[in-house]
C-alpha cells in the first residue's frame, strides 16, 4: 500500500472519528475508528518494511563482525569501515532529501501531527467545547478538523523546511 493511501486513510479516519465525537455523540465508535486506522497504518508500514532490501554492509565489516575476538587494530579497521559506510548512506539520504525539496517532509509531518492532535482532541476536548450555535449550518467536526489541520501545518512547515535546509547544507549545496 502506498504512502499516500496510508496518509489518506489516517486523515479520513481522524475526520470520521471527529464527526462521531462532536456531531454523532458516539465517543466509543470514534475511538474504534481512530484505533483501527492506526492499526491499519502500522500493518501497512510493517508490510512495506518487509519488502525493503536487506542492509548490505561492506565485506570487511561482515568479516570482522563474524569473529569472536578482535585485536585493537582490527577493531579500529572495523569502526572506520562502519563509519565510512554510515557516512556514505547518510550522504545518499541527505542528497535525496535535498533533491525532493521540503514538500514530502512537510506532508509527512503534517499528517502525523494531525493524527496525534486528533487523538489528543478526542481524549481531552468535550463535545460541548464547540457549541452547535458556534457556526450554524457548519458541522462541529469541521471546525475541530480545520483548527487541528491549521495547527498541524503551522508546526510541520517550519520543521520540514528546517530539516530540508539541514540536508542541503550537509551535502554542500
Amino acid at each position: 500500500m502506498s504512502e499516500r493511501v496510508v496518509a489518506t486513510g489516517l486523515v479520513a479516519g481522524a475526520l470520521a472519528a471527529a464527526w462521531l465525537r462532536f456531531d454523532a455523540q458516539a465517543v466509543i465508535l470514534g475511538w474504534l475508528v481512530i484505533v483501527s486506522c492506526i492499526a491499519g497504518a502500522i500493518a501497512s508500514w510493517i508490510l512495506q518494511a518487509r519488502r525493503l532490501p536487506s542492509v548490505q554492509l561492506p565485506a570487511i565489516v561482515e568479516e570482522l563482525g563474524q569473529r569472536e575476538k578482535l585485536t585493537s587494530e582490527e577493531e579500529g579497521r572495523f569502526a572506520d569501515a562502519l563509519r565510512a559506510w554510515h557516512r556514505d548512506r547518510q550522504d545518499n539520504a541527505f542528497r535525496e532529501i535535498a533533491r525532493r525539496g521540503p514538500g514530502p517532509l512537510i506532508t509527512r509531518r503534517a499528517v502525523l501531527y494531525f493524527l496525534w492532535l486528533s487523538l489528543v482532541i478526542l481524549t481531552v476536548v468535550p463535545p460541548a467545547a464547540v457549541p452547535a450555535t458556534f457556526l450554524p449550518g457548519l458541522a462541529r467536526f469541521i471546525v475541530v478538523a480545520l483548527t487541528t489541520a491549521v495547527i498541524a501545518v503551522a508546526v510541520a512547515v517550519p520543521l520540514g523546511i528546517r530539516d530540508w535546509r539541514r540536508a542541503r547544507h550537509a551535502v554542500g549545496d
